[in-house]
């Protein structure tokens, strides 16, 4: 047995800092894999955190409404198997202990009556903006940092509004994250079946912050697009005139899974200038899919259903609201949804190959895969064209991007 920091957890693709709820297991308590160890709300809904494995909660580093960044360390817990930690001075107040530099861990709100993440003060303090002004938009009316954002005079990170893009099969709604500071290029990132642009949130930030103008598409039938779309081809023309439209020079272009066959096919015609072709567990490289998953999100008629299922993507909890919002979305377009899943799979696999357009691509190309997808086998993988960079992480599913928003920044960034 040996002696690790438990770091708070990634529990959503936008979440950035949580708040404990509450602890479940207190120091000297054991707890077996899969026992609750603490509650804890993210922007979206409250969380139950397990363990992942047997073992003795030794002390907390943290306390009950205490405001905490993703992967500072919240307690330190006895498991098997483990190296055991230097031993060293408790310290007056909580201290990450890792192996490079993070943020402290943030304590509870000053004393100002105001309810505010330490974040949302960083950054009020930063534009000196006036957090009594603002109308918090998180649980209980907490403001959070996207609220001074939206607030902030600065342009260069004031959220845009919606830009909408004519096409052939109706308008196109594609949200835009503006580059920070000095313009390095543009990034068109296209999501995958059932999301829509805000499945990129994170990674939209990170890359903005990197100096990148961020593009992120509503695929026809999806989001805020009133396009219809019905195959693989129109959904690739429609991407492709919205692109066109849009992007100034050389462009990165993202796509995931069903959007990473758009986004091949559109960098095999050559026909928009491109620095770097990324592929997120991309479809189109084998014929084994989870089409199960597929017809079951289409026909379902409780968010009970959307929720059993999109547990298998391994992204985190998701709040009740948006998967309302997302029920609501597959039952008004399910036709159409239902049209369009027949043109890409007949039911045992897939039906297109994206492997010819790749070796057409003259950008270069990089693939990411999570080893524990439960969609699209990772071993597609093996499909890729020799001169592809290929990249697996370990604790992924069907949303690399989501586990892995660093990666996809630091190699669009590159």
């Amino acid at each position: 047995m040996g002696t690790v920091n438990l770091p708070l957890p990634r529990l959503g693709e936008t979440m950035e800092e949580g708040r404990i709820v509450a602890w479940l297991k207190q120091p000297g308590d054991k707890f077996k894999r899969g026992e609750i160890l603490l509650e804890v709300e993210t922007d979206k809904t409250v969380v139950e955190v397990p363990a992942l494995q047997d073992g003795v909660m030794i002390e907390h580093l943290a306390a009950e409404a205490d405001m905490i960044p993703v992967d500072a360390p919240i307690a330190r817990i006895e498991v098997a198997g483990a190296v055991e930690l230097a031993a060293a001075p408790k310290p007056a107040a909580p201290t990450p202990t890792m192996a490079k530099p993070a943020a402290p861990i943030a304590t509870r709100p000053a004393d100002d009556g105001l309810r505010a993440s330490p974040r949302a003060r960083r950054l009020a303090r930063d534009r000196g903006t006036d957090l009594a002004a603002l109308t918090g938009t998180g649980r209980n009316g907490r403001i959070s940092g996207d609220d001074v954002l939206a607030a902030s005079t600065r342009t260069s990170e004031a959220p845009q509004a919606a830009i909408q893009v004519a096409t052939l099969h109706g308008t196109i709604q594609v949200r835009e994250w503006p580059a920070a500071g000095q313009r390095r290029g543009d990034a068109f990132l296209i999501h995958g079946l059932f999301a829509d642009a805000d499945s990129y949130a994170l990674a939209a930030r990170r890359l903005a912050k990197g100096g990148l103008r961020v593009l992120a598409i509503d695929l026809p039938g999806h989001g805020g697009s009133d396009a219809t779309a019905t195959s693989l081809d129109q959904l690739v023309d429609a991407t492709a005139t919205v692109l066109r439209a849009l992007a100034v020079g050389p462009v990165r272009l993202v796509g995931h899974s069903l959007g990473a066959m758009v986004a091949a096919k559109i960098a095999a015609e050559g026909e928009v200038a491109l620095e770097r072709l990324m592929l997120l567990a991309p479809a189109g490289l084998g014929k084994e899919i989870d089409t199960g998953f597929i017809d079951r999100m289409i026909g379902a008629d409780t968010t009970a259903d959307l929720e059993r299922e999109l547990a298998k993507l391994d992204g985190g909890a998701l709040s009740p609201s948006y998967l309302a919002e997302l029920l609501s979305r597959i039952q008004a377009r399910r036709s159409v949804l239902r049209a369009l899943a027949a043109s890409i799979n007949d039911g045992c696999g897939q039906l297109h190959s994206i492997l010819a357009d790749l070796e057409r691509v003259k950008a270069h190309v990089t693939a990411i895969f999570g080893l524990k997808d439960r969609i699209i086998p990772w071993q597609h993988a093996a499909q890729m064209p020799a001169r592809a960079a290929v990249h697996f992480v370990k604790n992924a599913g069907h949303m690399p991007h989501w586990a892995a928003s660093n990666l996809v920044a630091e190699l669009l960034l590159r």
